[in-house]
């Protein structure tokens, strides 16, 4: 098939004033996506501001989590990254500073199990090394 440079031009063109027409409205800066369910609202958690000013409160909380259980420090999880600002961001039955001292608690008794499991290997190591040389 021939291809027609101004029938292409045309149709990008077209393609184009319709994305321009389109109005998006205000979208979550984690999912990229409009306030579509009604328990999911978006909020203003800090002082960011145009395309990054809005996020769904459960993108913010999975967010929040996700960067606990990463091993991030509380201050890093409490500010935002990009303004620095202290989050505001209150939803109900989720406690940041509660879901952290939980996993610095867990992150504890894995670190105490995985020492403890290093020392058993290694004692059991040191033995193995003594017979060899009795």
């Amino acid at each position: 098939p021939s291809r027609d440079p101004e029938r292409l031009r045309q149709i990008q063109e077209r393609l184009l004033m319709e994305d321009s027409d389109e109005e998006e409205g205000d979208l979550c800066r984690i999912c990229q996506m409009s306030a579509v369910a009604p328990g999911n609202l978006l909020v203003v958690p800090c002082s960011c501001t145009g395309s990054l000013q809005y996020v769904h409160q459960d993108c913010m909380r999975r967010w929040l989590e996700a960067k606990i259980k990463s091993g991030a420090e509380l201050s890093a999880v409490l500010h935002c990254e990009l303004c620095k600002q202290l989050l505001r961001f209150e939803v109900e039955g989720f406690d940041i500073h509660q879901l952290y001292q939980e996993h610095s608690a867990n992150q504890a008794q894995s670190d105490f199990v995985h020492s403890g499991l290093y020392l058993v290997l290694l004692l059991h190591l040191c033995e193995q090394r003594f017979n060899d040389i009795l």
